[in-house]
């Protein structure tokens, strides 16, 4: 079943000559229409849409809008709660089969009179879902929040930071201009931004970070952490192997136990400061070329002893854990 809802067109009316100003000359038209169109589209960017949708456990959301921000709120009933504010701003158009309710909203054609009114009256979607839902959101331009949710999320903004709270799925994020923050996931997470900081809580799961401008920091990883920005500092904590590049920035790396793999540390521009588990065992090389290394834990030393490098085992040896910085030192703290 397929439902299109499109509100209601302006009206036209015809232009009346406006009587002439005291210097002979007369109003224009046009500007008449303009002020016109500008009044009833302001009137019809207020409206509110509402409706309600019956769902089942299990179910997956859908909403895909040209524009506005989408806030997710959740509830114990089974079904999903929609106010659209400025609704009449987009087109909206719903369906539902197959177990998949799909929301869709599409910008409004307009002259300029249009897109001027839209510059502030951007829509706002407000959804209550149930609990336990599996979610895709997207818009391509607004702000994107999430309460608590049981299930599995993607959400996806062309223009917009993204707030998620605690989410038991799998959880995949990405902006092209703002900050991503997330309290926790209980799977594994994606979260990608070109332009903004990205503050995660703790994953079950394995965690790939990105961003091209800010810092990052990662709570406690369960699994493999890959942590990559072109501008900003990271802070990571994790169980498994890091990951973990700036060209911008210090490296903060703490690991939870011993990794089951390599890990790799690189910044261009500040320290790296590694702390490890008592009972670690992994072999250190460890290079920077603007600075020092300084190893506050047991090492087995390979080779010469320097100043700027160091290469050995620590706890008998294991994995690789390569370190290097081009502007600053290098430090092995104990955990």
């Amino acid at each position: 079943m397929v439902l299109d809802c499109s509100l209601c067109q302006h009206q036209t009316h015809e232009d009346s000559p406006m009587p002439s100003n005291r210097t002979g000359r007369r109003g224009t038209p046009v500007m008449a229409a303009a002020l016109g169109a500008a009044l009833l589209g302001a009137a019809v960017h207020a409206d509110t849409e509402t409706r309600s949708f019956d769902v089942s456990p299990g179910d997956r959301l859908v909403l895909d809008t040209e524009w506005g921000e989408v806030h997710v709120a959740t509830h114990g009933d089974d079904t999903v709660e929609l106010v659209v504010e400025q609704a009449g701003a987009i087109d909206l158009a719903y369906e539902q089969q197959d177990g998949t309710l799909t929301i869709r909203g599409t910008r409004k054609e307009g002259g300029v009179v249009r897109w001027f009114l839209d510059w502030g009256d951007r829509p706002t979607f407000r959804l209550t879902v149930p609990h336990r839902q599996d979610l895709s959101l997207r818009s391509a331009g607004g702000d994107i929040a999430v309460d608590d949710l049981d299930g599995e999320l993607s959400a996806r903004t062309s223009g917009g930071s993204v707030a998620i709270e605690e989410v038991t799925g799998s959880l995949e994020v990405e902006t092209s201009g703002g900050s991503i923050r997330v309290a926790a996931a209980g799977g594994a997470v994606t979260a990608t931004t070109s332009g903004g900081a990205i503050a995660l809580g703790p994953a079950a799961g394995d965690v790939e970070a990105r961003t091209s401008g800010g810092s990052i920091r990662i709570e406690e990883g369960a699994g493999r952490v890959a942590a990559r920005t072109s501008g900003g500092s990271i802070a990571v904590s994790a169980a498994g192997p890091i990951e973990a590049r700036t060209s911008g920035g210090s490296i903060r790396a703490t690991f939870r136990q011993h990794p089951d793999g390599d890990s790799d540390l690189r910044t261009s521009g500040g320290d790296i400061e590694v702390l490890l588990p008592a009972d670690v065992a992994v072999d250190i090389d460890a290079k920077t070329s603007g600075g020092r290394v300084v190893a506050e834990v047991p090492v087995t030393v390979e080779g010469t002893l320097e100043r700027s490098a160091l290469r050995g085992a620590i706890g008998g040896g294991g994995p690789q854990l390569r370190l290097r910085t081009s502007g600053g030192s290098i430090v092995l703290e104990p955990l």
